[in-house]
C-alpha cells in the first residue's frame, strides 16, 4: 500500500515543477558562478547554478539557462549534486537548457546556504563575449510554496586559441559493430603526409580515411603528420559495444526519451521488458540485473556527456 501511495506523490512532485504554483516571500538569489569565464575556442569550462539561501526547505527545481549570443558558445553537459534525484534536462548541446531535479530525502534543509543546484559545462565556439542568463525558473519549497528568487548573469568570454599543429575529428565515436567511421584531418599546419593507426592493427596514409571497426572494444586512434614531426593521440576514442546500451525504447537512438521510459517503468506506468530479452540488456545499463532509477540516472548522464558508450564515468 505504501508503494502505491508513493508513486503518485513522486509524479505530482515532478509535475509541480512544470506548472505555476503558490509563491513564498523573502526569496533567495540564483547566481551563475563564476561571474566571468574566459576560455579559448573549442575549450570547455564549468559554470555552477547556485541558490544563495534556503529559508524553508527545498523540494525541487526547474531552471532554464540560455546563452544570449548562441554563435559564441554552447552548453554541452550538465551534472547534479548527490541530493538531486530523478534529474531531467533538455537535449544537448544547446544554447538554451532546462534542468530539473527533486530532493526526495530532504537533504537540503531549511536554513541551508549556497546550495549548488547543478553544474553546466559550456564550450567556446567562436571568439566574442556573451552572457549566460537564467531565463525561467520554478523553485519549490517544502511547504507547498514556491521561491521566486532574483537572478544574476554570468559573462562568457571566448578567445581564439593558438594554432594547433595536428588534430582530427570523427563523424562517430561509438556504436555497434560493424562501425564505419569517417576521420577528418583538421591540422592547422597544412601537412603533406599522414599516418593513421586505428588501434586494431590497421593503418592508413590517406588525409581523411574511412575505417570500419568490426569487434567490440575501445580503440585508441593516432594521427602522425609529416613523417612523425607531430602526433595527436586520442586514447579510447572509438568505443564499439555489442548492443546500443541505453536504448530503452528500442528506437535505435539513446536520448532523454529513454530516461523517461525507464522512469515510467520504475513507477509502474509502463511495463518493464522481460529479463531474458535484448531490450532488458539495453535498459539495465546499471548492470545489476534490475531496472531501477539508477538506470534512468545513468542514461541521463550519458546524454549530457558524463558517461561513455559503456556507461562508465568520463573523467
Amino acid at each position: 500500500m505504501l508503494l502505491r501511495c508513493q508513486k503518485p506523490i513522486l509524479l505530482l512532485l515532478i509535475l509541480s515543477l512544470l506548472v505555476p504554483g503558490v509563491f513564498a516571500a523573502d526569496e533567495p538569489v540564483i547566481t551563475l558562478l563564476p561571474a566571468k569565464t574566459t576560455l579559448d575556442v573549442g575549450e570547455t569550462a564549468t559554470v555552477a547554478i547556485v541558490m544563495s539561501a534556503d529559508p524553508i526547505g527545498l523540494s525541487g527545481f526547474n531552471v532554464t539557462v540560455s546563452i544570449t549570443d548562441p554563435s559564441i558558445g554552447e552548453i554541452t553537459a550538465v551534472s547534479y549534486p548527490e541530493w538531486a534525484e530523478m534529474p531531467v534536462s533538455s537535449s544537448l548541446p544547446s544554447d538554451s537548457l532546462f534542468v530539473m531535479a527533486v530532493d526526495l530525502r530532504n537533504s537540503v534543509e531549511a536554513g541551508a546556504t549556497n546550495i549548488s543546484l547543478c553544474m553546466l559545462t559550456v564550450r567556446g565556439d567562436v571568439a566574442g563575449e556573451t552572457n549566460l542568463t537564467v531565463t525561467s525558473m520554478k523553485i519549490d519549497d517544502d511547504v507547498s510554496g514556491r521561491y521566486t528568487p532574483g537572478t544574476t548573469e554570468a559573462v562568457l568570454i571566448v578567445k581564439n586559441p593558438p594554432a594547433v599543429a595536428v588534430s582530427f575529428t570523427a563523424n562517430a565515436t561509438c556504436g555497434t559493430p560493424p562501425l564505419t567511421v569517417q576521420f577528418t584531418d583538421t591540422s592547422a599546419s597544412s601537412p603533406t603526409s599522414w599516418l593513421w593507426t586505428f588501434g586494431d592493427n590497421a593503418t592508413s596514409t590517406e588525409q581523411h580515411p574511412t575505417h570500419t571497426f568490426s569487434a567490440f572494444g575501445n580503440y585508441t586512434v593516432t594521427l602522425s603528420i609529416n613523417g612523425g614531426a607531430d602526433t595527436c593521440t586520442r586514447p579510447a576514442y572509438i568505443k564499439v559495444t555489442p548492443l546500443l546500451y541505453g536504448d530503452a525504447n528500442g528506437n535505435a537512438v539513446v536520448d532523454q526519451a529513454d530516461t523517461l521510459r525507464v522512469l515510467k517503468q520504475v513507477v509502474g506506468l509502463s511495463t518493464k521488458p522481460a529479463a531474458d530479452t535484448e531490450l532488458f540488456a539495453k535498459t539495465d545499463v546499471h548492470g545489476n540485473g534490475a531496472i531501477e532509477v539508477g538506470d534512468a540516472l545513468f542514461i541521463a548522464q550519458y546524454n549530457v556527456g558524463l558517461r561513455d558508450a559503456w556507461f562508465a564515468l568520463i573523467e
